[in-house]
């Protein structure tokens, strides 16, 4: 979550959720940092805890496009940040990338989560106790 004060929003602001996968594959979503703030503000990422998500660097507007040399925007300006995610297995997954600027730091979640398999049975059951 991050905090009103850091002087960046987040796009999706509640993170990053992939609900659609399958173990082995590959699959990406963008996350966009937009300075909010007055000023130019720089940014550094510090990324994943697990081996299932990596971030990229962040792209900055009109920076070289590996990101060479690039770590300021200006008020109202977005980077974007590519996220992969790589499962093996159809379970839950959760982590976060942290963003580090000059007002503090703040994290991003992300999530690997297929919709759980519900089970549903009528309301009464006639059991039989014969063998």
């Amino acid at each position: 979550m991050v905090p009103e004060d850091a002087g960046f929003q987040v796009s999706p602001a509640a993170g990053v959720l992939f609900d659609a996968y399958e173990p082995g594959g590959v699959y990406f979503a963008t996350v966009q940092l937009q300075n909010v703030g007055g000023v130019m503000r720089g940014l550094r990422l510090l990324p994943p805890a697990s081996r299932y998500f990596q971030v990229s660097l962040p792209r900055f507007p009109g920076a070289d496009p590996t990101g060479a040399g690039a770590n300021e925007l200006a008020p109202g300006m977005c980077a974007e940040v590519s996220v992969c995610f790589t499962p093996d297995t159809l379970g839950d997954y959760a982590d976060a990338f942290a963003v580090q600027t000059q007002l503090g730091r703040f994290e991003v979640a992300l999530r690997g989560s297929r919709p759980h398999p519900r089970l549903s049975l009528p309301d009464e059951l006639q059991v039989s106790n014969e063998w």
